[in-house]
């Protein structure tokens, strides 16, 4: 998967919507960090930001909700 490629989404509430990668964003859970740590990243989700072809509603998906769609 890489940034502008097409997308129809599989599941979910967004399924069957077409639409444009635009970036991954890895997440992890909020660790209690002591001053002067950073913010660790183990164990992090990778989610993929879709913009929508049919307005301005963008969503987070993991690589697996999605494929990629061509006409």
């Amino acid at each position: 998967m890489r940034e502008g490629d097409r997308v129809r989404v599989t599941v979910g509430e967004h399924k069957g919507k077409i639409g444009i990668v635009i970036g991954l964003i890895p997440m992890s859970q909020v660790q209690h960090l002591e001053p002067g740590q950073d913010i660790s990243m183990k164990d992090a989700k990778e989610f993929w930001l879709i913009q929508f072809d049919d307005g301005d509603e963008q969503t987070l998906l993991e690589e697996k909700d999605f494929e990629i769609y061509t006409d």
